[in-house]
């Protein structure tokens, strides 16, 4: 199943990219992180109605990146194509409600 990433989630994923970047990580940290973000799109593409709704919600779901403590929000479409709205930090306000 196709998945739909939005602007929005894509610049959240370069900013954490960066941020890793100019906190010196290792190119493994880097690579560890792609990794599992494409673990993560895999999982909803493969089963989208799975994961848990995010708090307060009832249309957008989370899958966690347990390594990096990051959170994948999505919703999925009336036509069944699963939306990636954020990829969020923990101690950031959710911003998926503003990305519909």
């Amino acid at each position: 199943m196709k998945i739909r990433i939005r602007a929005a989630a894509r610049a959240d994923l370069q900013r954490q990219f960066y941020y890793l970047q100019q906190s010196h990580a290792g190119d493994e940290t880097l690579v560890k992180l792609v990794s599992e973000v494409e673990e993560a799109l895999a999982k909803i593409s493969r089963n989208p109605q799975t994961w848990s709704f995010a708090p307060g919600s009832q249309r957008v779901r989370r899958v966690q990146l347990p390594r990096f403590r990051m959170q994948v929000f999505y919703f999925i479409r009336r036509d069944g194509i699963p939306i990636v709205l954020e990829f969020a930090r923990p101690g950031l306000q959710p911003r998926w409600a503003g990305r519909f």
